[in-house]
């Protein structure tokens, strides 16, 4: 994961990849009043890389929106703590690795808890509606493209003037 190129060129601390050094409080080192989160943003917490995952930039996000909000105010800005939730893996063809909060789930029960959060963070009832019929018409309406190349290969060699 690499910070769009706009955040290498910023006059900022960054680490030799080019994502901003921040403090615990998300913060850009050296810089008050300017906060990096995601991909843009080299987070520590206990010595370790906080990952590059949605859920970790999600909680940053909301916290630097926070601790901005609160420096405004002249209030205090609480540090950063990354809690993991879990890991959702898709192998698709309905099968699924999951574990929230320690408990875990795989195969298609696994893949029916990927779908269920999945469609949840959505967010937007139209986005789930879209999805879930694209889901319902994968399961009536979708080809094998596993197998198109050799039924090309096959029709191909079957049509009349092909060398066998």
């Amino acid at each position: 994961m690499e910070p769009p190129p706009f955040v290498k060129n910023l006059d900022l601390a960054k680490d030799g990849r080019g994502h901003v050094l921040v403090d615990e409080f998300l913060r850009a080192k050296d810089r008050p009043g300017v906060y990096a989160v995601g991909d843009c943003a080299w987070v520590e917490q206990d010595g370790s890389p906080v990952p590059a995952l949605a859920q970790a930039a999600e909680q940053e996000g909301r916290l630097a929106a926070r601790n901005l909000a609160a420096e405004i105010a002249g209030g205090d800005a609480r540090p950063f703590r990354y809690r993991s939730l879990g890991q959702l893996v898709d192998l698709g063809k309905e099968s699924a690795l999951v574990d929230i909060l320690g408990v875990r789930f795989a195969g298609s029960l696994g893949s029916l808890v990927w779908k269920g959060i999945y469609l949840y963070e959505l967010g937007r009832n139209l986005d789930r509606a879209r999805v879930l019929s694209d889901w319902v018409l994968d399961l009536f309406a979708r080809p094998d493209t596993s197998n198109l190349f050799e039924e090309n290969e096959e029709k191909a060699s079957d049509a009349p003037g092909s060398a066998r």
